[in-house]
C-alpha cells in the first residue's frame, strides 16, 4: 500500500488518488515543515555570521558514479578490501580483491530507494538536498581528498571528488543549506599539504571553478569556514600547530578556517587542543570503534572540550555494517534495532552529553552518515524487498531494509533536530539571564 511522508516520501502507487492524498498531507504538514526549515535557516544563518555554533551536520559522500554519467560504476562496484594481516586474509582469500557487479549486486547491505546513482547527477543532488533540508539538517560535510592535481589524493577506489564540489555548493544554496568540507586523508598528507589544500579551495582562478571558501553556502563559525579533518591524529600536534596554533600560518589570514579534528582515543582531546584545533568530532557513534565512539564517554568529552575551548561534535549513527567490503570486520557490525532504536539511542546520548557537559550552543551534532552505503551508516532512504543475486559463492537473498518505512531515519532526524534546537534555545536563554 502506497503511503506518503512526514518528511519526504514520494508516492510509488500509479493511481492518481495518491497524488491528491500527497497534496493533502503536504498541506496538513506544511506548518511543521516550515518550522523545521525556519529553524534550520536560522541556525545556518547564525553560523554563517559567526554568532552560532556548528549545528547539525550530515556527512555526505560524493564518490558515487554510474556508467551513463561517469563512464563507469564508482563505489557501487567496490572492491573487497584486504585485512592487514596474512592470517586474516587467508580466511577470506576467495573474496579479497573481487568486485561487486552493479546494478543488482552492490557493495552495501542496503539498496538505495532511488537506485544506484551518480553524485554528479544534478537531479539526484537536488533531490538529496531537498531531503536533507526537510529533515532539519543545517549543514552537509562533503568528503574531499584535496586538489585533483595532487597525486594519490583519492579514496581507495581511485575517486577524487574535487570537481564535484561546485555543483553541491550551488545546490545547497538553492535549498538554503550550508556546506562544510570533510578533509579526508591521503598518502603523505602533512600539515603543510593540508594548508596547501585549503589555499586551493580559496583560489578560484587555479581551481577553474566557483567560490568555495567564500561561497554563500559555506558553513562558518566565528566567521571562518568549517573544515572537518578526518584521521587528524596521524599528524603530530606540534606539526599541526605550525598552521593552526595562535601564530600558525593560516591564522589571521584570508585562509583562516574553523578546523574540527577527530577525537578517536582518550588522549586526542589534549592533542587537538595543543595542535590548535577549534573543535573535536567523533565521527563514529558506537562502542566498537574506540573511546571516542563510545556513547558513555561523550558527557566527559563534552566537559573536557568545554574546558579546552573546543567545540564538541558527537556523531550519531543508525548502525554499522561494512561486511560487503570488509568481510573480516564482522565484529564491528552494529544492528539498527527496531524502529530506528540505535539511531535514537545515539541521538539521546549526544543531546544529553552536550546539555550536561556544556558547550551545546557552540558545538553541534554530526550524523554519520547521509549516504555512506558501503559501511551501512546511511539515513538516505533504502528499498524494501530488493533481491541481491547470487554472487561470490553466496546464494540469492534480500537486501536489508528499514522495515515498512524507507524514510524512517529522515523522520527521526527531523524529530531530533527539533529537540536539538530547543535545547540550544534554552541554553542561550539561560546564558542571557
Amino acid at each position: 500500500m502506497a503511503t506518503c511522508p512526514r518528511v519526504l516520501r514520494p508516492c510509488t502507487s500509479r493511481i492518481n488518488v495518491c497524488f491528491f492524498f500527497a497534496l493533502l498531507v503536504v498541506l496538513v504538514f506544511l506548518p511543521s515543515l516550515n518550522e523545521a526549515s525556519s529553524s534550520s535557516s536560522s541556525s545556518s544563518s547564525s553560523s554563517s555570521s559567526g554568532d552560532g555554533g556548528v549545528g547539525v551536520v550530515a556527512f555526505l559522500y560524493l564518490w558515487y558514479g554510474v556508467p551513463a554519467i561517469d563512464g563507469t560504476n564508482q563505489h557501487w562496484n567496490h572492491e573487497i578490501l584486504p585485512h592487514w594481516t596474512t592470517a586474516e586474509n587467508d580466511k577470506f582469500k576467495h573474496l579479497i580483491g573481487k568486485r561487486h557487479d552493479p546494478p543488482d549486486d552492490i557493495h552495501a547491505p542496503f539498496y538505495p530507494l532511488r537506485g544506484i546513482y551518480s553524485s554528479a547527477d544534478p537531479h539526484v543532488v537536488d533531490s538529496q538536498m531537498r531531503e536533507i533540508k526537510a529533515s532539519g539538517i543545517d549543514t552537509v560535510a562533503l568528503s574531499w581528498w584535496g586538489p585533483r592535481y595532487r597525486e594519490g589524493a583519492t579514496d581507495t577506489q581511485g575517486v577524487n571528488t574535487d570537481d564535484r564540489l561546485d555543483a553541491i555548493f550551488e545546490a545547497a544554496k538553492r535549498h538554503n543549506l550550508k556546506v562544510a568540507i570533510h578533509a579526508e586523508p591521503y598518502p603523505g598528507r602533512s600539515a603543510a599539504s593540508f594548508a596547501e589544500d585549503i589555499a586551493w579551495l580559496g583560489d578560484k582562478q587555479k581551481r577553474g571553478g566557483g567560490e568555495i571558501l567564500n561561497h554563500e553556502a559555506m558553513a562558518k563559525v566565528d566567521g571562518r569556514p568549517v573544515v572537518f579533518a578526518y584521521d587528524s591524529y596521524h599528524i603530530e600536534p606540534a606539526e599541526w600547530a605550525q598552521i593552526l596554533g595562535k601564530r600558525g600560518s593560516l591564522r589571521g589570514t584570508e585562509l583562516d578556517i574553523f578546523v574540527i579534528g577527530l577525537w578517536l582515543e582518550a588522549h586526542h582531546g589534549d592533542e587537538l587542543a595543543r595542535a590548535g584545533f577549534d573543535g573535536a568530532y567523533t565521527y563514529f557513534g558506537n562502542e566498537v570503534t574506540g573511546f571516542g565512539g563510545a556513547l558513555r564517554n561523550w558527557q566527559a568529552m563534552a566537559a573536557e572540550a568545554q574546558r579546552r575551548s573546543l567545540a564538541f561534535v558527537p556523531c550519531v549513527s543508525p548502525g554499522y555494517d561494512d561486511e560487503g567490503i570488509r568481510p573480516w570486520n564482522a565484529r564491528a557490525t552494529v544492528q539498527r534495532g527496531e524502529n530506528g532504536a540505535t539511531y535514537r539511542r545515539t541521538w539521546e546520548a549526544a543531546l544529553s552529553a552536550l546539555k550536561r557537559g556544556g558547550g551545546i550552543a557552540r558545538g553541534g551534532v554530526g550524523i554519520t552518515s547521509y549516504n555512506e552505503w558501503g559501511e551501512g551508516t546511511q539515513i538516505e532512504p533504502a528499498s524494501t524487498g530488493r533481491l541481491r543475486p547470487a554472487a561470490r559463492g553466496q546464494p540469492p537473498r534480500l537486501y536489508d531494509d528499514y522495515g515498512d518505512d524507507p524514510y524512517i531515519f529522515l523522520n527521526i532526524t527531523l524529530e531530533y533536530t527539533r529537540k536539538f534546537r530547543r535545547i540550544v534555545h534554552s541554553d542561550k536563554l539561560h546564558d542571557e539571564m
